[in-house]
């Protein structure tokens, strides 16, 4: 089970630029989303959040709320994780800030090619 979250640091430049933040968690795994809600239920910037279990419902989430993080599982079975940020891009939106969920390193050097602002 990973337990790490974002680092405070990260946070706080994020809520600098967001204000009271809207995350949005998506990882195929039950107990991560749970973990990482529990985090997020104890700040006090976090002003909402949600999960999503794929990539399809992430997408009809992002399409539905604007969200300033996206905590995202780095291994999604229907996209893969960089996909995902590239089709976000594409998208006339605000770009939420990307968070790799990850405990694959390898993942970490193409996550920061895209638009990812740090990886757990």
């Amino acid at each position: 089970m990973r337990t790490d979250v974002p680092s405070q640091c990260v946070l706080e430049v994020l809520n600098v630029m967001w204000g009271d933040m809207r995350v949005l968690i998506v990882d195929k795994e039950p107990v991560a989303r749970s973990t990482l809600a529990e985090v997020l239920a104890t700040r006090n910037d976090i002003e909402a959040f949600d999960s999503a279990d794929n990539v399809t419902e992430a997408l009809d989430k992002l399409q539905e709320e604007e969200y300033g993080i996206l905590l995202l599982d780095s291994l999604m079975p229907e996209m893969s994780e960089i996909d995902l940020v590239d089709c976000l891009k594409k998208r006339n939106q605000l770009m939420p800030a990307v968070i790799f969920v990850t405990a694959h390193r390898h993942h970490a050097v193409a996550a920061f090619e895209k638009h990812t602002v740090d990886y757990v």
